[in-house]
C-alpha cells in the first residue's frame, strides 16, 4: 500500500543510536516495508500516541462520544490516553528537541510555555475544570512541539503516514457502510445528518492527499488510487461541506505542484482556475451563498442548506460574541488567554438568547482564547513560514521522491489544515496532523538548491549526519 525507501541503501543513524541522535536524510533507491522494530525508544513512543489519537476518533465515531467509564463523579475518557502518550512522547524525545534547538522549537517551545503558565493560573480558580481543560488541548501544543523528531526520521513518518491512511480506510469505510445499510448510525450522527463528524471527514481529507501524492510515484499507483477514489466519494458523501472545499483545494495543488513532465502546463491550469475563482468571488461572490444554491435541487438537498446555512449564522454569532467578551479581557488575559478551564463569557441572540459554553468553531479564536494573542501570533507564525517553506521545496524539487511526504503534499496538508481551522477547533484527537503538517515539511524532498537549503536550515535544524 504505502512505500518506503530501503533502509539497506542509505547511511543513517543506527536504531540503536544513543539518545538524541534522530536518524539522517534518506536518499532513496530502492522498496522495502519498515518492521516496527526497526524504530527506537523514542520513535516507538510518537507511533503509539498517533495511534492513540486515530484509535480515538474511530472510537468516537463509532460511540458517539469519547467517554470510557465514569470512575465516582470522575468521567474517563479517550483522551486521557492521548494526552498521556503524547506527555510520554515528548519525555523521550526531549533530549532530540533541545538538540535541535531551532527556530521552530523556540516558537512551539514558547506554545507549551503559555498553556502550562494557564495551567497554573487556572489551579487558583477551580483545579478540576484546570486539568480537565487540559486533556481536551495539551496533547495540541505536545505534537507541535514534537514535528522535528517527525521531520528527520523517515521510518518514524512512514508509520504516521501508514496510520493515517488505514484510519481513513477505515471511517470511508464506516460512511459507506451508514449510508447503505442505515446502520450503526450514532445519536449524533443522525441529529447532524451526516454520517461522520468533521473530525473524522478531515482524516479521509488526509487520505486524499497522502494517497494521490503516493500516486505520483513511482511504485504502487493502482493501490494508491483505489485508496485515493474510495476517500474522495467518501468525502463526497459525508456531506462535510469543509471537508469537501479542503479536498478539493489539496487535490489541486498535488495536481499543480507534484514533479513531472508536465507540471508547467498543470501549474499554468491550476492558476488560471484559481484566478477565475477568486475573480467570481470578488466580483459576484453571492453566485456561491447557501441562499443562493437553495432551490436548485431537491427538498432533501434544500434542507441540507438549510441546515448548513443555519450553522454558518451560529458561527458568526459566536465569533462575534467572542470578540464583545475579548474587549472585556484584562490585559493579561488578552495577551497569554484565559486561565485554563476558564470559558469566555459569549452571549448569542439565538433560543431567545443564551450564553455559549461550546467550542469557538475555529482554531485561530480557539487559540487566541488558550493562548491569547501572543499564541495566535506565534500559532500563525508556524503556519505561515512553514507554508512558503513548502511552497518553495515543491517548487524546486526537480524529481519525484518516493517517501512518505512529498513537498507538494507537506503544501496540501498546511493548506487543507488552515481551511479546516477556519471553521473548527482542533481537539487533542486532532493534535497528530499539526505534527504531520508541521513535521512534513521540515524536511522533505529530494536535493535541493543551496539557497533552498540554506533556508531550511536557518528554520529547521540540519540532519544528523
Amino acid at each position: 500500500m504505502l512505500t518506503a525507501p530501503n533502509p539497506a541503501t542509505r547511511k543513517e543513524n543506527s536504531s540503536d543510536a544513543r539518545p538524541g541522535q534522530l536518524l539522517g536524510r534518506r536518499q532513496i533507491t530502492g522498496e522495502t516495508t519498515f518492521r516496527y522494530r526497526d524504530l527506537n525508544a523514542s520513535e516507538k513512543s510518537i507511533v503509539v500516541s498517533v495511534i492513540t489519537c486515530m484509535v480515538t476518533t474511530i472510537y468516537w465515531e463509532l460511540i458517539g462520544n469519547t467517554s470510557i467509564a465514569n470512575i465516582g463523579s470522575f468521567n474517563l475518557t479517550a483522551l486521557e490516553f492521548v494526552f498521556a502518550t503524547s506527555f510520554f512522547a515528548v519525555g523521550f524525545n526531549i533530549i532530540n528537541i533541545i538538540n535541535r534547538f531551532k527556530i521552530y522549537t523556540i516558537v512551539s517551545g514558547a506554545l507549551l510555555l503559555i498553556m502550562m503558565i494557564n495551567v497554573c493560573r487556572g489551579m487558583f480558580v477551580d483545579p478540576i475544570e484546570s486539568l480537565t481543560a487540559v486533556r481536551k488541548t495539551g496533547s495540541l501544543a505536545f505534537f507541535i512541539l514534537l514535528a522535528p523528531a517527525l521531520a528527520f526520521s523517515d521510518r518514524l513518518k512512514y508509520y504516521v503516514v501508514k496510520a493515517v491512511t488505514v484510519t481513513s480506510i477505515a471511517l470511508s469505510s464506516l460512511i459507506i457502510f451508514r449510508r447503505t445499510t442505515g446502520l450503526l448510525w450514532t445519536d449524533i450522527a443522525l441529529s447532524d445528518g451526516r454520517p461522520i463528524l468533521a473530525m473524522g471527514g478531515f482524516i479521509i481529507v488526509l487520505g486524499c492527499i497522502i494517497s494521490l501524492s503516493q500516486a505520483f510515484g513511482v511504485r504502487n499507483t493502482f493501490h494508491s488510487m483505489a485508496i485515493f477514489f474510495l476517500s474522495y466519494v467518501s468525502i463526497i458523501w459525508s456531506g462535510q461541506g469543509t471537508g469537501n472545499l479542503c479536498a478539493l483545494v489539496g487535490i489541486a495543488i498535488i495536481l499543480a505542484l507534484e514533479p513531472g513532465a508536465s507540471r508547467s502546463l498543470r501549474l499554468i491550469l491550476a492558476g488560471g482556475i484559481a484566478a477565475a475563482a477568486i475573480a467570481i468571488l470578488v466580483i459576484a461572490p453571492q453566485i456561491f451563498s447557501l441562499n443562493t444554491l437553495s432551490g436548485t435541487g431537491s427538498s432533501a438537498f434544500d434542507a441540507f442548506l438549510a441546515e448548513r446555512n443555519g450553522t454558518n449564522e451560529t458561527r458568526q454569532l459566536v465569533w462575534k460574541g467572542l470578540w464583545v467578551s475579548y474587549q472585556r479581557w484584562t490585559e493579561l488575559e488578552k495577551i497569554l488567554g484565559l486561565p485554563s478551564g476558564v470559558k469566555p463569557v459569549i452571549w448569542i441572540p439565538l433560543w431567545n438568547g443564551t450564553y455559549w459554553k461550546f467550542g469557538m468553531h475555529s482554531m485561530y479564536l480557539q487559540t487566541l482564547v488558550l493562548q491569547g494573542m501572543l499564541g495566535l501570533i506565534l500559532y500563525v507564525l508556524l503556519f505561515v513560514s512553514l507554508s512558503f517553506t513548502a511552497l518553495w521545496r515543491a517548487l524546486v524539487t526537480v524529481r519525484q521522491v518516493d517517501g512518505p511526504i512529498s513537498p507538494a503534499a507537506g503544501v496540501a496538508i498546511l493548506v487543507a489544515l488552515a481551511l479546516f481551522g477556519y471553521s473548527y477547533d482542533l481537539g487533542g484527537e486532532m493534535a497528530p496532523y499539526l505534527m504531520l503538517g508541521f513535521g512534513g515539511v521540515l524536511v522533505s524532498g529530494g536535493r535541493l538548491p543551496l539557497r533552498a537549503r540554506a533556508r531550511s536550515r536557518t528554520f529547521a535544524s540540519n540532519p544528523a549526519r
